[in-house]
């Protein structure tokens, strides 16, 4: 009888409690999307597009050792703005960002919460206000109630320790158990839109997963604990937490928490433009950017420096090195990169050796020899060796000539991974040095905040040429370049509709060769790696010529077209140049594209096109460069083999 006393009471408090909690309802600037913040024994959120519920009562909540921000938290006060204004974006898929949206400030007392709803995401974070001494973050409650029937697109990872290079898989939300977790975007088809969760300015922070909670039957967001002690894995080159302390970061009470963002697709296509990341994340702490250099560069490692026709052992030495210099400046390329093996000795066992000076190729020769081409020398590094001292290495690297580092085998997203990102990159920036990070985890804005940062691999690219298929070329295009830059390091040369093998001196993909030369274009990032070999590229001066010429960062980005899994297109322009870049599954001997979604009707253009022929459904490496004079009105028609893909460059005509 008391037992059942207790829980009525309990039940009775419960719905006092539910009964006068307070809603605040949040409109985007057109109205499409909307959301409601509710507070009460739990902080939930709701979402609702064109009227229609998306994520109903999802709680959030941040557990700390100050309390539990969220439960039984009561709103104070809050207000709303509109927000519109327009920034600078430099080494990104537009150079101008316009930040339009209602931003709502709830105050709760001990924290607040800021929701911003833009026409087409819903995003918040968490800000302390309990003072600058020391704060515990036990762990975040996130919730996101999908449809467990809901398709999703879940790029998963088996552990902890994480480099985010699995496949992408198109399972049902409920599938996620499988995997350990996902990472970002976890994108799902719910509801006639597509729903991708991100976030934004992640710094001294651990990065967000996502996870399947088999007790409350839903996904929510999962972080990395705190490491207490590590250990060495991954064949010695990899350092990895032990054992892990019960809390997920080690803050302070007036923190900014990192953004969490829910975009909204009506149509697939806008996936393809996605901007929120960027513009979320706090703006560039380098003031001068003006010496950050991007382009594509030449790579050693991929090719195994298989050089054909010379007269020395293409093995990693001077010669090799000042023929991927030589080839670069050839053809125009902004950098060489020499990749792992020129330090001597086992630096995978001993991190003093990448400072002593025992190299396998004399660096400042090599630096101050590519400098006289015109072209910036690039190194690779194992991320443990620089964090054995940091400071000296880079000014190491600076003394020596050398433009930047390849900063490879981190695999790690927690807080104390994030710090040591953002730590190379300010003393990176100190030098005037460009990185770009391998075995890592992904970009959540702090290449905005630090645009020395050209790229992240944390996807499956070409370096899995047997793991390769056209279909994750066109997932990855709709999923991982929403979250930013990636060095998926395409432009492979030998190209089959046969399932592909690795010989020891040449590589081989599936698809066509048109499909590789448009990742230039469909893939963003302000390096791009051609990963083939000089010899090759020069066998074909004609493509290696074509794709030299394609920028890596943009004025404007637009998505023309777009189906899950199938296909992609989209357009891009730098100056008064646009490219048009497709890729696709299925091919169509008969596709046709209005220009007019991207080009002036008004304007009559020159398009220089390379793409597959009728016969590239059957030889992969078949296609045709052409050039054609087209208005911005036409509609013009092309085939498209299984696989395959275009690129097209539009150049206007000068008016007489």
């Amino acid at each position: 009888m008391l037992k059942i006393l207790f829980v009525t009471i309990l039940a009775f408090a419960v719905s006092i409690l539910q009964a006068n909690a307070k809603i605040v309802e949040i409109k985007s600037p057109n109205g499409s999307l909307s959301a409601k913040i509710e507070d009460g024994e739990n902080l939930k959120y709701s979402l609702f597009f064109e009227g229609a519920p998306l994520l109903e009562n999802c709680a959030i909540s941040m557990h700390t050792d100050r309390g539990d921000w969220g439960a039984n938290s009561k709103i104070k006060s809050s207000k709303q703005i509109l927000i519109d204004k327009t920034e600078d974006a430099p080494f990104f898929i537009k150079s101008k960002i316009r930040d339009i949206c209602t931003e709502a400030l709830l105050d709760f007392g001990q924290f607040s919460l800021t929701v911003r709803l833009y026409d087409n995401a819903f995003a918040f974070r968490f800000t302390g206000k309990t003072g600058k001494k020391t704060m515990i973050v036990k762990s975040e409650t996130f919730e996101l109630k999908f449809q467990n029937d809901a398709t999703a697109w879940i790029h998963g990872c088996g552990g902890v320790r994480a480099c985010f290079e699995e496949e992408i898989m198109t399972w049902k939300v409920k599938d996620l158990e499988r995997k350990f977790a996902a990472g970002l975007p976890f994108t799902v088809s719910q509801n006639g839109v597509k729903i991708a969760v991100l976030e934004s300015d992640v710094l001294s922070y651990p990065s967000l997963r996502i996870k399947f909670d088999k007790e409350k039957k839903h996904p929510v967001g999962w972080q990395s604990k705190y490491p207490k002690t590590f250990k060495i894995d991954g064949y010695g080159r990899v350092v990895v937490g032990d054992e892990f302390e019960d809390f997920i970061a080690k803050t302070n009470g007036n923190a900014k928490f990192p953004w969490r963002i829910i975009q909204v697709a009506k149509e697939d296509k806008e996936l393809l433009e996605s901007d929120l990341v960027y513009k979320l994340a706090t703006p560039s702490k380098i003031k001068d950017t003006s010496w950050i250099p991007s382009g594509i560069c030449t790579w050693d490692w991929m090719c195994r420096n298989n050089l054909r026709g010379v007269d020395f052992d293409p093995q990693l030495n001077q010669k090799s090195a000042h023929y991927f210099i030589d080839f670069a400046s050839k053809f125009g390329l902004k950098f060489a990169l020499i990749d792992d093996g020129w330090v001597k000795g086992d630096a995978i066992n001993d991190d003093t050796l990448f400072l002593k000076g025992d190299y396998r190729i004399d660096i400042k020769e090599a630096a101050a020899y590519a400098k006289s081409k015109n072209v910036k020398f690039l190194l690779w590094a194992l991320a443990k060796n620089i964090a054995y001292d940091p400071e000296n290495s880079f000014k190491m690297i600076a003394e020596n000539g050398v433009s930047g580092l390849k900063i490879d085998f981190f695999e790690r997203d927690d807080q104390l991974a994030n710090e040591m990102y953002e730590n190379f990159a300010k003393i990176a920036a100190k030098y005037k040095l460009a990185i770009f990070y391998h075995g890592c985890s992904r970009p959540t804005g702090m290449n905005r905040t630090y645009p020395n940062i050209l790229s992240y691999e944390s996807v499956r690219g070409n370096e899995f040429p047997q793991g390769m298929s056209p279909e994750q070329n066109v997932k990855i295009a709709q999923t991982r370049n929403l979250v930013g830059p990636l060095d998926y390091t395409p432009g492979v040369m030998t190209n089959t509709q046969d399932n592909p093998s690795r010989l020891r001196d040449l590589l081989i993909t599936k698809g066509t060769r048109s499909s590789q030369i448009a990742l230039f274009v469909m893939y963003f990032s302000p390096i791009q790696m051609v990963c083939d070999s000089p010899t090759t590229y020069e066998n074909d001066s004609e493509t290696t010529k074509f794709l030299a010429d394609i920028p890596t960062v943009w004025d404007e980005t637009k998505g023309i077209n777009c189906k899950m899994d199938e296909y992609a297109t989209i357009a891009r322009r730098k100056g008064d140049i646009w490219y048009l870049a497709g890729l696709t599954v299925k091919g169509d001997h008969n596709r046709k594209q209005n220009l007019s979604e991207f080009l002036n009707p008004d304007e009559k253009y020159t398009a220089e096109i390379y793409r597959d022929t009728t016969n590239s459904h059957k030889i992969g490496m078949d296609f045709k460069h052409e050039f054609i004079e087209v208005n911005g009105s036409d509609t013009i028609t092309f085939p498209i083999a299984n696989n395959g893909g275009f690129v097209m460059k539009f150049t206007k005509k000068r008016k007489e």
